[in-house]
């Protein structure tokens, strides 16, 4: 039995495209969206857990400098706050781990860049709430709807695979904030997700970021696999079609 193809060049390629963003001149300037994009991926995960839990996503307002915060509300208690506040910090590993098994197949990753341009487009109808938030994601869906459209199945993948590193990476770079017991924000100073569960669960805020940085590995680990292990297999594409094979 030969062995099953590993899609390995697609995320090589994605890979390429990471390394070599941080080596261009004035790299800082163009991976600053992509920063955009983690803060993007936090705050839609407070407003999608309050969603979830039966409450509302009010508002959702995010700045040049990376901060962001969401307004929400949903009936009280101390366990729906804990995972809203969660939901946050999880948000970038979530979306991570959904664009690696999107990212399977060429096609599907065509279906996840349309997914992920209109979230982008929603969201400045339904709840971005700030001039710049307004801006980067009308911006940003735009541009990934375009190349939805334009590129082509393969292209599409690797663009996909690129976002999915992006927010892999983003899970680290910003571990420090679990750790940390206040949020910095250009709308001001708030107490950090993690002294939010503390307050709301008892416990101390660093061990919560323990337990939460652990999680968000285990999704990331888990979206990796998964794009491993389907990454030549058609179970996940039902948009192609291929010719039956000969058993023997």
């Amino acid at each position: 039995m030969s062995r099953p193809y590993r899609p390995v060049f697609p995320l090589l390629l994605a890979a390429a495209a990471t390394i070599a963003l941080y080596h261009l001149p004035f790299a800082w300037f163009l991976a600053r969206p992509l920063v955009w994009l983690a803060t993007f991926s936090h705050e839609m995960g407070h407003g999608l857990a309050a969603l979830f839990l039966g409450g509302v996503f009010e508002s959702f307002r995010m700045w040049v400098d990376g901060s962001g915060i969401a307004q929400t509300s949903y009936p009280a208690s101390a366990f729906r706050s804990a995972l809203v506040s969660a939901g946050g910090l999880l948000g970038p590993a979530v979306a991570a781990g959904g664009l690696f098994l999107m990212s399977t197949r060429p096609r599907l990753a065509r279906l996840g860049l349309s997914g992920l341009g209109f979230l982008f487009l929603a969201s400045v109808l339904l709840v971005v709430r700030n001039l710049f938030g307004i801006a980067f994601c009308a911006s940003a869906g735009l541009l990934i709807l375009v190349l939805a459209r334009l590129a082509s199945d393969r292209e599409a993948q690797v663009g996909l695979l690129f976002l999915a590193i992006q927010l892999s990476l983003s899970v680290f770079s910003s571990s420090g904030y679990l750790f940390s017991r206040f949020a910095d924000t250009a709308g001001g100073r708030f107490p950090s997700d993690t002294s939010q569960i503390a307050s709301a669960l008892g416990g101390v805020y660093w061990a919560w970021g323990l337990v939460v940085g652990a999680v968000s590995v285990t999704i990331l680990l888990g979206g990796i696999a998964t794009y491993w292990r389907f990454g030549g297999s058609p179970l996940l594409d039902p948009l192609e079609n291929r010719a039956p094979q000969p058993e023997g």
